[in-house]
């Protein structure tokens, strides 16, 4: 699997992409880098869009693993964008093993609706 982020400091926003096959070890490398970088605050925002992950190699515990190791603070908005059923299936296990209920992830189908709820302007072509 492919991942990468860009972070808009401006927008207090974390634009994440994941493609190919996802794996434990890829979100929970993800989450690590993303959390050492120093331009990341745990207040900001973040979109994952998650439509070009072609397969899950993702296991409950690595589920249990990437809800542990949460950078984001309390009231931080996350969304995730999946297109795939198994995708959003897993996203959903994620969003509701949540232990703090002021921590704030979604999982949507649409674009748009993430970008909605997170507060963000919608796409430009």
């Amino acid at each position: 699997m492919a991942t990468s982020y860009k972070i808009d400091k401006d927008l207090e926003v974390v634009y994440s992409t994941a493609s190919g096959v996802a794996t434990d070890e890829e979100f929970l490398a993800h989450q690590r880098q993303l959390s050492r970088d120093p331009d990341f605050q745990p207040y900001f925002r973040q979109l994952l869009d998650g439509r070009e992950i072609t397969s899950l190699e993702v296991t409950p515990e690595g589920i249990r693993a990437l809800i542990a190791g949460n950078p984001w603070g309390s009231g931080a908005r996350r969304a995730l964008v999946a297109a795939d059923e198994t995708a959003f299936g897993m996203a959903r296990m994620f969003e509701l093993g949540r232990p703090n209920p002021q921590d704030e992830f979604r999982v949507f189908r649409s674009m748009e609706k993430a970008r909605a709820w997170l507060g963000l302007l919608p796409e430009t072509p």
